[in-house]
């Protein structure tokens, strides 16, 4: 374990100051209030263009597998929720809000994590960063300036690459990143946008690959198949024609195949886990992600590089899952009663999955074994542990107590100490978030370099 590198790194990053505090419920709810004000057709939004294109697709071709359907509602080129950029997602005004948007510790630590294993690996010449989905780039902009209080880490990053597919938070992510070298054109230069991992180039000999997905593998789209006793049947989406009315269209529902499919076969016998699973049972696989994983792997522990480290963060287990998937979405009830206010508005509350496709963000718990299955024979996974035990591990209280001395007054005192506590609470974030860390040696393996436990993923009593 490298204690006395990752001490010395922590003894020099308390020094750092930002303060980062929750999102206030109260400003929320005012500004949701000024907009309703403005007019109604300024606070309720229209009925879903994408809701027709699905239903039409369902008349024309018949039931859907639910990863087009998720792909549609997150990814659809116009009416996409990440796509569309209308959308508030992150932050105070958003659908929800992320461990980075509630406090700069969770970014500072993640980046103390990645400094701590490229000095591990000898501090190579050049550090390339990774992160895959990067939000409005908080985690990126706080674990940049962590990295740069470290002249030596700060001159070795050579290129940041970010993997994002909406043309809007690219820009949002440019603007964000960009303020942290005040103005020097040249420095952004550093900074590349890719719609897919795959355009990422493979590393140079000398080049140390830091790897970062939060909140990413979450939204990829997952298959939903179901075992039988005559094999696995796909679980589809289409009508519920039964409820429907000469008013109202029938709902969408989930529905099983009638017959046991090839695909779904295919699905099951992606994990062995799969195969012990009782009839009756429901699984979410995502081949889109065991996709991505192994390509992190890759490019983490390529043979002609210095090797890299990696770190998943994200909802889930290190189990499978058949009922996970939830639509979170801040929006205000298509109703005109007198009422509105009472509730109006249903900020980072699960709604039903079939609820405005397309305004609303989806995800699935993450399978973490079946992240590591795709993983472990490219490179060496860690983990998973909660975000509670990586962070209080990382030197949470330390970075607490110094961002906690700052403070001016009572009141941001108050804020740092409570967005502190919600990213460890265990009854919450602190729990439900998973950290797994992926390591690779790239060289140092052909140099005779054993295995070694990686803090703070070490084998817990």
């Amino acid at each position: 374990m490298l204690v006395r590198p990752l001490r010395s790194v922590l003894q020099k990053h308390v020094g750092i100051s930002r303060i980062g505090w929750n999102v206030n419920t109260t400003r929320i709810v005012r500004n949701l209030h000024s907009k309703a004000e403005g007019g109604l057709s300024n606070a309720i939004p229209r009925t879903s263009q994408l809701n027709k294109l699905i239903r039409d697709t369902i008349k024309a071709t018949g039931p859907i597998t639910f990863s087009s359907y998720m792909q549609l509602c997150l990814s659809h080129p116009e009416h996409g929720y990440y796509m569309d950029p209308h959308n508030a997602i992150f932050g105070k005004e958003g659908d929800f809000v992320t461990s980075p948007e509630i406090s700069q510790i969770f970014g500072e630590l993640a980046a103390i994590w990645h400094l701590s294993r490229w000095i591990a690996a000898g501090s190579p010449s050049e550090i390339r960063v990774i992160e895959l989905g990067p939000g409005r780039g908080t985690l990126m902009s706080d674990a940049l300036r962590t990295w740069f209080q470290f002249p030596a880490c700060r001159s070795a990053i050579k290129s940041i690459h970010l993997v994002e597919t909406s043309t809007h938070l690219k820009k949002v992510q440019l603007e964000k990143i960009s303020a942290l070298w005040d103005g020097d054109i040249k420095s952004r230069d550093l900074l590349h946008w890719h719609d897919s991992l795959d355009d990422v180039p493979t590393p140079t000999p000398d080049t140390f690959t830091m790897a970062i997905a939060h909140e990413f593998f979450d939204a990829l789209p997952v298959h939903i198949i179901e075992k039988c006793d005559d094999g696995w049947h796909d679980v589809l989406v289409s009508f519920n024609r039964s409820a429907g009315s000469s008013v109202n269209e029938p709902p969408l529902v989930l529905v099983r195949s009638p017959e046991a499919s090839l695909s779904a076969k295919l699905l099951a016998s992606s994990s062995p886990r799969f195969s012990s699973r009782p009839i009756g049972s429901r699984l979410e696989v995502s081949p889109t992600s065991f996709k991505i994983a192994r390509r992190v792997a890759e490019l983490i522990n390529s043979s002609e590089s210095t090797g890299g480290s990696g770190l998943i963060i994200d909802y889930g287990g290190n189990q499978s899952f058949g009922s996970s998937i939830r639509v979170r979405t801040f929006e205000v009830l298509r109703s005109l009663s007198q009422q509105l206010f009472s509730k109006a508005f249903r900020d980072h509350k699960i709604v039903d999955i079939f609820d405005s496709p397309g305004l609303s963000d989806m995800t699935a718990n993450v399978d973490f074994a079946y992240l590591a299955e795709a993983m472990n024979d490219a490179a060496t996974t860690h983990g998973p542990i909660s975000q509670k035990d990586f962070l209080l591990d990382m030197g949470y209280h330390v970075r607490l107590s110094k961002l906690l001395s700052t403070a001016t007054d009572e009141n941001r005192n108050l804020r740092i100490r409570q967005a502190g506590r919600r990213l460890i609470d265990p009854t919450g974030m602190g729990k439900q978030y998973q950290v797994l860390g992926v390591t690779g040696k790239g060289r140092l393996e052909s140099k005779g370099v054993g295995e070694e436990e990686v803090w703070p993923f070490v084998v817990r009593k």
